[in-house]
């Protein structure tokens, strides 16, 4: 991927569409960039001085206690934004973004971002919606870790994989125990969660790989089934029949 392309993808997924004049001014103010493995994009309480833009791999968002313990706060997948809002308002990163794979993003430059919403009425108000609808996914988020138990958060979790894949077939993004972390609960229980949802034939394993089968709104806040109907990939192939003999602990290192 280079610039041109991200930039493309960036106003795709954020805004749709733009006039040529508001995407020369973001071509002006960004940046490509790649980084390897296991580096940092910021972190937390560094000075801000520009919003990313996650154009391909995966990047965790985290914060570590005195005595630097993580805390995973979010997994950012392409087509996201990282540290905007935060970073026009307070200046500074309030968490650590390290990434989880070969990652390109665009970095924009924060005061020249802040010279557009000023100057340009349309692009502001194009970015208080996109702000609006990320605010309404965190608060669906919060909603959904206060009042289900673990195993609705799961299945909420896979569900949100498999519609973005765009398929039944994918893989979990990141280790047993960072999934975990940003669901509330512990590895043991998630562990525990795996070996039930292959039982109940919700889901199949193998290797890293899961085929979702069931989705969670067959399934109450209990974990219960509520109605006994399954989804029918057109292949589940060998798969299928893989991922019931295989246990969970193949799914993830520790």
């Amino acid at each position: 991927m280079n610039k041109n392309s991200a930039l493309s993808f960036f106003i795709q997924s954020c805004f749709g569409n733009v006039d040529d004049g508001t995407r020369r001014d973001l071509e002006n103010i960004s940046h490509f960039h790649a980084k390897k493995k296991r580096e940092f994009l910021f972190h937390e309480e560094e000075e801000g001085k520009f919003g990313y833009f996650l154009a391909f791999g995966s990047v965790k968002l985290f914060r570590a206690n005195t005595d630097g313990k993580e805390v995973a706060i979010r997994f950012i997948r392409p087509g996201e934004l990282i540290g905007w809002l935060v970073v026009l308002v307070e200046g500074r990163y309030p968490v650590s973004a390290i990434c989880l794979k070969h990652v390109e993003t665009l970095a924009i430059d924060i005061n020249g971002l802040r010279g557009m919403l000023s100057d340009c009425p349309n692009f502001a108000m194009r970015m208080f919606e996109y702000i609006a609808r990320r605010q309404r996914d965190c608060l669906n988020s919060i909603k959904d870790l206060a009042i289900s138990c673990p195993g609705k958060r799961f299945l909420n979790y896979l569900d949100h994989l498999s519609m973005d894949a765009g398929s039944f077939f994918f893989q979990l993004p990141v280790p047993k125990h960072e999934i975990a972390l940003l669901l509330g609960i512990t590895p043991e229980t998630l562990s525990r969660l795996i070996r039930k949802f292959i039982n109940e034939d919700i889901i199949t394993v193998k290797g890293r790989e899961i085929c979702l089968i069931k989705q969670s709104h067959y399934y109450d806040d209990s974990g219960d089934i509520v109605r006994k109907s399954i989804r029918k990939p057109w292949a589940l192939g060998e798969m299928a029949i893989a991922g019931r003999s295989t246990g969970s602990s193949a799914l993830f290192s520790p």
